[in-house]
């Protein structure tokens, strides 16, 4: 009985691992992918350049070879839409960190930084 009830529980926990513990892109999606549309995704959630060097590790797995210039020119995109002075305000009120949007430029970044900073100093004089 015991014994049931313990490879009942494995297999729920093996199903469930199965369900939420993705270790990233798929066969299919590598095989299949829109870099340049992976790459936006990436950049408007504010993901550092170091996404792309793991979507590579997991495609190799694959013996997939990803598209780094597409990629980063959809990032780059994405970027655009991540640094935002309304995003960096949102980031701050949630105590979120953010990821640099340095290669936008300074103009940008100083935008999207001083709304994010200015929730500390709200914070201060509260």
């Amino acid at each position: 009985m015991i014994k049931n009830q313990i490879k009942a529980t494995l297999w729920l926990l093996l199903i469930g691992c199965f369900f939420n513990c993705s270790t990233g892109l798929t066969r299919y999606e590598c095989l299949e992918a829109n870099w340049h549309e992976i790459g936006f995704v990436d950049g408007s959630e504010g993901e550092p350049r170091s996404k792309f060097q793991e979507h590579a590790e997991n495609c190799l797995r694959y013996d997939v070879h990803v598209g780094r210039e597409a990629y980063y020119r959809g990032r780059d995109q994405g970027l655009k839409a991540y640094c935002t002075q309304d995003k960096g305000f949102d980031l701050g009120i949630l105590g979120q960190k953010y990821n640099r949007c340095d290669r936008l430029g300074a103009n940008i970044v100083g935008l999207f930084q001083s709304r994010f900073n200015m929730i500390d100093t709200f914070e201060f004089h509260r």
